[in-house]
């Protein structure tokens, strides 16, 4: 996961602490494992994956919700001509 996060440049690459922070906060607990394993050895994918899992708990609005297909496909669509005249 570290190797996917947004670093800050300066003396040497460092990661934004608060990043971290707030990642670890969340997936810890509900793994079960200490920070070192989340932050060196978990994929920035699985550790999402539990990070958006912990929204749609805590989303008292019902606002986390999956999309279908067509919905994805439509959204992807849109962005993509989006870009397109913004780059044309």
């Amino acid at each position: 996961m570290l190797k996917m996060l947004p670093s800050i440049k300066g003396d040497g690459v460092r990661f934004n602490a608060d990043w971290l922070t707030k990642i670890t906060s969340v997936v810890c607990p509900m793994t079960n494992k200490t920070s070192d394993e989340v932050i060196f050895n978990m994929s920035l994918t699985e550790v999402f994956y539990y990070f958006v899992q912990m929204a749609r708990k805590t989303d008292t609005n019902n606002l986390i919700k999956r999309l279908n297909s067509d919905e994805i496909n439509e959204a992807i669509y849109i962005r993509t001509m989006e870009l397109g005249k913004q780059y044309y």
